[in-house]
């Protein structure tokens, strides 16, 4: 079932500090997870965007052929060129026929107009409120599925999820002039070779699934914390990014600086069946706390999507995020689901906890 996610916006209370190096009090749970099949058009090099990687001088940012079935991209950027500048999304039908395009889920955010945190996770509320759209592209054809003005200095970040019906071109582009693509522009390098910091590219999933059971009797001494996006530590989470040539591929088990990975921008559905095992009412808390480098947290369910800039004020203790509170009778047991995204510009990993009281 959703949960009722707790609003720190609403309640300062519900955020407190907490010590990541502190294991007394916490058992360390690595985590498996499932990773859902599906292409992930990944866009952040460069992540500042200068003139010289704009499509007015024959360049795109990204370029991927993709199948028929569902596909996202991510986008996230700021705008280095010193000038305003148009950021968009161009979808190419390649076929002999009319081919479907179907945009299911989007949302955009821009710094001009929002604060970063704002930008961070209110695209993610406008994600999941979104409405369909169908567009129908004749063979040779194309449309824009976005085309937004980024004032100088901006910071700016894209989901989308669409639906194709055939085999599609989908090319990224930051330009000043859309009369200057030509359709023969090449993918901008910059450095991706050598940074490493950075990827643009295709990922294997964009969605995964992670399952577990916590019985509340585990928690009367200790609580139970994981960490999220961390590489090497859980089975199956980190997504890996396939760059253009020469770049190599992105992953966790990828040498230093190719494994700088944290799914920034991918969901992941938590299933937790949580069980009362104890004689007595016992109260399940759930939170999610930041690194000392400092992340913004999104969750959703349901039809309620919330999210808090986490920060580390004293160089040790960092702030976590009570989002989750249920009181549970004994014997009793409750299955609960939600989805969990790390915000563009966060660092990661970030801690999944649970206690009991």
């Amino acid at each position: 079932m959703s949960i009722n996610i707790l609003d720190p916006k609403c309640n300062t209370s519900l955020i407190s500090k907490f010590d990541p190096e502190n294991t007394d009090k916490y058992i360390r749970k690595a985590l498996n997870f499932v990773k859902c099949p599906g292409p992930w058009i990944y866009c952040n090099h460069p992540e500042n965007i200068i003139e010289a990687a704009l499509a007015d001088n024959n360049f795109y940012l990204n370029q991927q052929n993709i199948t028929s079935g569902e596909s996202q991209l991510f986008a996230s950027y700021i705008n280095k060129t010193g000038e305003p500048i148009m950021f968009g999304v161009q979808i190419y039908n390649p076929n002999a026929s009319q081919i479907t395009i179907t945009k299911t889920n989007y949302g955009f955010r821009c710094s001009d107009e929002y604060s970063w945190e704002d930008v961070q996770g209110g695209s993610w509320t406008d994600f999941f409120n979104s409405c369909e759209t169908t567009y129908a592209i004749p063979s040779g054809g194309n449309i824009w599925i976005l085309d937004e003005c980024i004032p100088t200095g901006a910071f700016f970040t894209y989901n989308l999820r669409f639906i194709a019906d055939s085999n599609a071109i989908i090319t990224i582009y930051a330009y000043k002039d859309k009369s200057k693509i030509t359709g023969n522009a090449v993918y901008y390098l910059g450095n991706i070779a050598t940074d490493g910091s950075t990827y643009s590219g295709l990922g294997e999933s964009y969605f995964l699934n992670c399952s577990f059971d916590i019985n509340i009797s585990s928690l009367l001494n200790k609580g139970l914390c994981s960490l999220i996006g961390k590489v090497l530590t859980n089975t199956n989470e980190i997504i890996s990014i396939v760059q253009p040539s020469p770049a190599p591929i992105a992953s966790e088990t990828s040498p230093s600086p190719y494994n700088n990975l944290g799914n920034w921008g991918a969901q992941t559905l938590f299933n937790v069946c949580i069980n009362n095992d104890t004689s007595f009412n016992k109260t399940i808390n759930g939170y999610v706390a930041c690194n000392p480098l400092g992340a913004t947290p999104v969750i959703q369910s349901g039809c309620v999507v919330r999210y808090k800039s986490l920060e580390c004020s004293d160089g040790q203790n960092v702030q976590r995020w009570n989002f989750y509170s249920h009181n549970i009778c004994p014997g009793d047991s409750v299955q609960i689901d939600f989805q969990y995204i790390t915000g563009t510009n966060s660092c990661t990993p970030v801690y999944l906890m649970w206690t009991a009281v």
